[in-house]
């Protein structure tokens, strides 16, 4: 009984966070995405001491500004989605064949969180980062055997379709 009370609250963290990191990349993307600045609209004058950038002029040296002025494009979130996702699904994985080694009946678990009020968020935590997942894969193994299709453009696209199917397929099956 008392694993049982530990594999649901496991589930029950399991789907806050991806919960969270949804909410956080859905708010990357309609808030921070269209608000940054780009770097050349940003005066390094405004970035640091007026003095310490006169001498680094002077001496022509370039000026680094801190990474937070930059706008992240979607591929690198794609791609740093994408290793989260693993992680998520790694842990997953083992956190269900300990509960299953250790005698919980997992189906009987993952039937009732399904079944739950808290069910459509459970099956959009698990849906969500499989699809996800194995669609930036299929991604990269499009780009292993084509790669004339590695471009700025076509990254900027394949991000934007992944991330809607992604998406839009795990908000499905959050009611299957």
């Amino acid at each position: 009984l008392m694993l049982a009370v530990k594999s649901r609250l496991f589930f029950v963290y399991f789907v806050l966070f991806i919960t969270y990191y949804v909410l956080f990349i859905v708010y990357h993307l309609l808030f921070i995405k269209a608000n940054a600045p780009v770097l050349s609209s940003v005066s390094t004058r405004t970035l640091s001491s007026k003095g310490y950038l006169d001498r680094q002029e002077k001496l022509g040296r370039p000026v680094s500004p801190h990474v937070m002025i930059y706008s992240f494009p979607l591929a690198a979130i794609s791609s740093v989605t994408h290793r989260i996702t693993g992680g998520v699904l790694t842990i997953g994985l083992y956190a269900t064949g300990t509960a299953a080694l250790m005698g919980a009946d997992v189906a009987n678990i993952a039937s009732t969180l399904g079944s739950s009020g808290i069910g459509p968020l459970v099956k959009f935590s698990v849906a969500f980062p499989l699809i996800f997942h194995s669609a930036v894969g299929l991604r990269h193994f499009y780009w292993e055997i084509a790669p004339e299709g590695l471009n700025v453009e076509t990254q900027y696209q394949m991000s934007l379709a992944i991330f809607g199917v992604s998406g839009l397929a795990s908000v499905g099956l959050m009611f299957v």
